[in-house]
């Protein structure tokens, strides 16, 4: 029997998957899920957090909502720019 090999990258893979029906989507989900490692996901994710904590230690909670209003009247300036 001749053996073949086909070399896919990720976005080849991922656009296959998201062509296939939802049963065997989830059958691929519940393979993976098996696999993964949930403390070592919550060690990073923690990590995540502390470094985004850190970084952003020396701003003001007053300064990060003035920040979050102005990005909101942009994104809602831009939203009804494009309606019009």
């Amino acid at each position: 029997m001749a053996q073949v090999t086909v070399q896919l990258d990720f976005d080849k893979i991922l656009t296959a998957i998201k062509q296939l029906p939802q049963a065997q989507k989830v059958q691929i989900w519940q393979s993976l899920d098996a696999e993964l490692n949930r403390d070592e996901i919550n060690r990073e994710f923690a990590r995540a957090l502390e470094e985004i904590w850190t970084a952003n230690a020396h701003f003001s909670e007053t300064e990060v909502n003035a920040d979050i209003k102005t990005a909101i009247r942009q994104v809602r300036a831009e939203t009804t720019a494009r309606r019009s």
